[in-house]
Order: C-alpha cells, then sequence, then structure tokens
C-alpha cells in the first residue's frame, strides 16, 4: 500500500511537471518579437522549419500590441496559445456590445461603461490560469455586475459562448467555497 501511494505521488509530480505552464503565460502585449520567444505555442508562433528554404524565425511577427484587450490583460491566460484567435473574438464582442448598447440608449457609452465592457471582455476572452490545467473560467461576480450595472447589458447578450459570470457573490469569508464550486 505504501508503494502504491509513493508511485501515485511520482505520478502527480511527473504530470505537474509536463502539464506546467506551456500556454499558461502573461502575454507579452508590448514585445514585437512574441512568435519568436521560446514559450510560444500555437497560432501565429514563427520558429524555423529545417525542412525548407526559407528561415520562418526571421518572420515579422504579428503585432498584438493593438488587440483590444492589449491595455486590459496583464495575468497570466492559456490563451497565449492562441492570442491571434482570442483578439479577433474579443473585437467582435466588443463591437457586437457596443452596437447594443447604443441601440438602447442615445449617445456613447460612459467611461465606466467602457472600462467595465473592457474588462468583462478580455476576462472572458483571456480567462486567468495559474497553470496548463487549473483555469478560471467564471468572470468576478463584480466585473459582470459592473457591466450590467454602467453598461446596461449582460454578458450573455453578446458573448460568443455565453455568459461565464460567476453569479455567486465572493468576499472574504467564502472564496474558497466558492472556487470550488466553479
Amino acid at each position: 500500500m505504501a508503494n502504491h501511494a509513493a508511485l501515485i505521488g511520482v505520478l502527480v509530480i511527473c504530470i505537474s511537471y509536463v502539464q506546467a505552464n506551456k500556454c499558461c503565460n502573461v502575454i507579452p502585449w508590448a514585445d514585437p518579437e512574441w512568435c519568436h520567444a521560446s514559450n510560444c505555442n500555437g497560432l501565429g508562433c514563427q520558429f524555423d522549419n529545417p525542412d525548407t528554404t526559407v528561415d520562418e524565425s526571421k518572420t515579422q511577427c504579428e503585432d498584438i500590441s493593438k488587440c483590444f484587450c492589449a491595455a486590459v490583460a496583464a495575468w497570466p491566460s492559456k490563451n497565449f496559445c492562441t492570442i491571434l484567435r482570442s483578439c479577433k473574438e474579443a473585437q467582435a464582442d466588443y463591437e457586437a456590445a457596443r452596437k447594443k448598447i447604443l441601440a438602447k440608449q442615445s449617445g456613447n457609452p460612459s467611461e465606466e461603461c467602457v472600462k467595465a465592457l473592457s474588462l468583462s471582455i478580455c476576462s472572458y476572452h483571456f480567462p486567468t490560469c495559474l497553470n496548463d490545467v487549473i483555469q478560471y473560467d467564471k468572470i468576478c461576480h463584480s466585473t459582470c455586475s459592473a457591466l450590467n450595472q454602467t453598461c446596461s447589458i449582460t454578458l450573455d447578450e453578446f458573448a460568443q459562448v455565453g455568459s461565464r459570470c460567476n453569479l455567486k457573490k465572493v468576499d472574504s469569508t467564502n472564496a474558497a467555497q466558492v472556487r470550488a464550486s466553479g
């Protein structure tokens, strides 16, 4: 029985090592060479393929500094491996939300609304992760509430995959319980 427990412990360590942080990284929004970084993985990465005559590692990286979420998403996200797609989808969601907001009110959205909208969309398309295994897909209750209060819109009205708002109010007394229940 003791050998069995030791074997499980070694297996957990190996799995943790293998699944560490291949994709879960802070996105280097301002780095024009992001696609050549050794930890780049996924669409957009440029490494030399020895089977071709072209040196792909010299190819210019696509500019991610203009991504809708570049000024907002400063946290680690597994979407480091899907930067280009996630940026495109975040922009599409922003445009869809803006149209819905403009249809409900006259004039442009307030600065508070734009901030809440940006944080909601970027939290949605670049969910926070601890490592490649643990990702927090739910968006904080306070972020979703701010969106609803300042823009009179909810995430599920425009998000491509629907809402991921955590409808449970989190505070210091129940954070662990809310996190465990997802």
